[in-house]
């Protein structure tokens, strides 16, 4: 519980944009869950210092966590917490403006909440990014690439047409920390994929 306070602690000091702080107990947090063997809670560490150090601009730094934490989460198949380690990924990518892994990264991440029935519009906003980003027509040409690209059991859970085909106008919204979680969890968003994503 001590990794969990400090982990939280964290995320206050992260929305309160005192980011060297909140890195400082993210990290604390990590040592305790890699002492204990909480991989679980390794992976969400991994992700929340990636969320600072992306908020901070170091790209570099923040993809490497994520794919830390990404590592961890498919070695321990905690498919909710690949999804979200994909998503951040891809939004690293977009950053970089390297279009093609932004959007693998993302679609494979909306393909995992599809296949887990989460209705969170996040990736979907991001994917809308790149397409407003590069353009409909090389979007549609990029998504349909990336599609191909994609893991077999993971092509029934996303439609590419949806997000070529679609005019409405679409902004990135960040989600309300104390709604219920989409995941389907019963726990407030705070309490559970909150803690991984800020």
């Amino acid at each position: 519980m001590m990794a969990v306070s400090l982990n939280n602690i964290g995320l206050v000091l992260h929305a309160k944009g005192d980011l060297d702080v909140a890195l400082k107990k993210f990290k604390e947090s990590l040592e305790i869950n890699e002492e204990i063997g909480d991989k679980s809670m390794m992976a969400v560490s991994l992700n929340n210092i990636g969320l600072v150090l992306h908020a901070k601009g170091d790209l570099d730094g923040a993809l490497k966590k994520f794919k830390e934490s990404l590592e961890i989460n498919e070695e321990i198949g905690a498919k909710g917490g690949i999804a979200t380690s994909l998503h951040n990924i891809g939004t690293v990518y977009l950053d970089h403006e390297d279009y093609n892994l932004a959007l693998f990264n993302l679609f494979q991440s909306k393909a995992l909440k599809n296949q887990m029935g989460i209705k969170k519009q996040e990736t979907s906003d991001y994917i809308f990014k790149v397409c407003k980003e590069v353009g409909r027509k090389r979007f549609e040409a990029l998504a349909n690439e990336v599609f191909d690209k994609l893991p077999d059991e993971l092509k029934p859970f996303i439609n590419a047409k949806e997000f070529i085909e679609d005019k409405t106008i679409h902004t990135i919204h960040k989600p309300n920390r104390n709604a219920p979680c989409s995941c389907g969890s019963g726990k407030k968003y705070k309490k559970c994929c909150g803690l991984s994503q800020t």
